[in-house]
């Protein structure tokens, strides 16, 4: 294999719509379905959940690997975790801090 570099040359306009097209799953209204025991289960994106919970990327990760977060799922390169998962923890960690 070549180790030479790939350049691409895009437009502006081009690289939007690149972008738009990435990112439209992640950050868009639709919901990403998965099937289990025949049921579809709503999956949210990294970006997302840093959105929602107002935290930064690093903290997530650090929230994941210390266990304060649930496991999420990889596909590809992409990171999303199931909603009902999180409203578990969340309500986990509620019922945790009750009387604190």
């Amino acid at each position: 294999m070549s180790k030479e570099k790939l350049v691409i040359h895009l437009t502006e306009k081009e690289l939007g719509e690149v972008i738009k097209r990435e990112l439209k799953d992640c950050l868009g209204t639709e919901k990403q379905p998965q099937e289990e025991k025949g049921s579809k289960e709503e999956l949210i994106c990294a970006a997302d959940l840093i959105r929602e919970y107002g935290i930064s990327k690093t903290t997530m990760y650090n929230w994941i690997r210390n266990g304060n977060l649930p496991r999420p799922i990889k596909l590809g390169k992409l990171v999303y975790f199931l909603r009902e998962d999180l409203a578990n923890f969340v309500n986990q960690k509620r019922r945790d801090n009750e009387g604190v």
